[in-house]
């Protein structure tokens, strides 16, 4: 018997998201930390699904990557 993995809920979506487009612009947690003014721990806590950005904060990194909200909550593709 196999087990589906539980389905992310929307912090883990977001936090995904942060991570991959983070990681596909050679950027480290650090560096989009300093663009935000969060700590770098926050950037790690949101990427492991423990907690999700303010919404302010979630405009922003959309802003940086070029995606948009919807992108970053799973509501859509970036290419839409």
């Amino acid at each position: 018997m196999s087990q589906k993995a539980a389905p992310m809920n929307i912090t883990q979506v977001v936090g995904n998201h942060v991570c991959i487009l983070r990681k596909s612009n050679h950027m480290s947690q650090s560096q989009l930390a300093n663009i935000l003014g969060v700590t770098k721990q926050a950037v790690s806590k949101w990427e492991c699904g423990l907690c999700a950005p303010d919404l302010s904060v979630l405009v922003h990194i959309a802003r940086i990557f070029g995606v948009t909200v919807d992108c970053l909550l799973g509501m859509k593709s970036d290419n839409e």
